[in-house]
């Protein structure tokens, strides 16, 4: 997603120049793209905007991304409740039905959640990854209780909460049992820079799956997603 799409006013949005700069330091090839590359080795990261992204996004070409085993990134949506997450989840995995749970909780542009910790599960989606243990309390993240969707094939993985709450979500990772590829939501939009850890996180995801992180494609809920992703547009 870029400017000329119309999605992405970067005279006053500056977020999606710091990530471009932040992934380019870390040693990343970036392109700006209006669909998923479809290329071996690349990952699809959609910056912060205000437009609804599936309204925005070429959702087939994103689904047919994912479905090949890419990585699609999405940072938070600025408007909406959580409701452009939950459609460009939805559509990307395929998801049939509703979302059971998945409610916005706000933000810390008024006050601390404190810094986003590592959950448990993140060494479940990726079991071999190094994962910084925590990241910072960077302003604006948002927060979302764990979201869950009642299609039976539907997998997610909390990576950070807040508050020692697993129902504070600032991260998450989502499959489906059998498909090789994910979508992550990150509730940080780079508007306020790069951050040191939550780009060692965004490497650890971009690393994992460009590298081939996992054996096998989920069977169950409890097995990780296989990922073969890297460059990122």
């Amino acid at each position: 997603m870029f400017s000329e799409a119309g999605v992405l006013d970067l005279r006053v949005d500056d977020a999606p120049r710091h990530l471009q700069s932040q992934l380019s330091e870390m040693g990343f090839s970036v392109v700006a793209a209006v669909r998923p590359p479809g290329l071996p080795g690349s990952a699809y990261i959609i910056p912060n905007g205000a437009s609804f992204y599936s309204s925005s996004e070429d959702m087939v070409a994103i689904a047919s991304f994912v479905n090949g085993g890419g990585l699609a990134v999405m940072l938070d949506a600025e408007d909406g409740e959580g409701a452009a997450q939950r459609s460009l989840i939805a559509k990307a995995m395929g998801f049939q039905g509703g979302w059971s749970l998945c409610k916005s909780l706000g933000s810390n542009s008024h006050y601390s959640y404190g810094h986003p910790a590592l959950d448990t599960q993140a060494r479940s989606f990726l079991p071999d990854a190094v994962w910084p243990a925590e990241l910072e309390d960077v302003r604006v993240t948002s927060v979302h209780s764990r979201c869950l969707h009642e299609d039976a094939s539907a997998v997610s993985w909390p990576l950070y909460t807040v508050l020692d709450d697993p129902d504070m979500v600032v991260a998450q990772a989502f499959s489906r049992v059998g498909a090789p590829g994910a979508v992550v939501w990150l509730g940080y939009s780079w508007k306020d820079g790069p951050q040191a850890e939550w780009g060692a996180m965004l490497r650890t995801l971009i690393e994992a799956f460009g590298t081939g992180g996992h054996a096998n494609t989920p069977r169950s809920p409890s097995e990780s997603p296989l990922g073969t992703t890297m460059r990122v547009p």
